[in-house]
């Protein structure tokens, strides 16, 4: 019967759960953290991007009325 667990084994298997747990959890804050960023820089480009169009907008009005 090979499957006695000594109490070091136990303490050994805790610390393994404990470390997993708290790996876990730091990537899972990391990965927050990740697509909070992404999600600024989406924001922030698209804002850029539309701010783009708006200007290249007026500037094609500005040439169509200066056009006889």
């Amino acid at each position: 019967n090979n499957n006695k667990r000594t109490f070091s084994d136990t303490v050994t298997h805790g610390q393994t759960i404990d470390r997993a747990m708290r790996t876990s959890y730091l990537n899972q804050k990391n990965g927050r953290l990740a697509l909070g960023a992404l999600r600024a820089l989406s924001n922030w480009a698209n804002r850029k991007l539309n701010l783009y169009s708006v200007l290249l907008r007026r500037l094609d009005d500005a040439k169509v009325r200066r056009s006889p």
